[in-house]
């Protein structure tokens, strides 16, 4: 069971310079940024996590297929634009 995990970990610095996952961290960050005008910020993080979800769901069906490291780009953009948000509301 940790066999995957290991695995997941090592592969994940490689991955996250793929082109796709840098997509992954822009676009969710810039999701939150919207989002975060919207809602409280704890909304905005579920909401642009939920959103990323149900495209892995819709690539799983339609695309290319569910990716593990897709999340975990949308989960660094959400929050690297949560971590900022809240620096920046405790600076004001």
């Amino acid at each position: 069971m940790l066999k995957p995990a290991i695995k997941f970990l090592g592969l994940l610095p490689t991955k996250l310079q793929e082109e796709d996952k840098i997509k992954h961290m822009t676009w969710s960050l810039g999701l939150y940024i919207f989002a975060q005008f919207l809602w409280p910020a704890y909304v905005a993080f579920c909401a642009v996590m939920l959103l990323g979800l149900v495209k892995e769901f819709w690539d799983e069906r339609y695309g290319s297929g569910f990716c593990l490291f897709d999340i975990t780009g949308n989960l660094i953009g959400s929050s690297a634009g949560l971590l900022a948000h809240l620096y920046i509301k405790t600076i004001i």
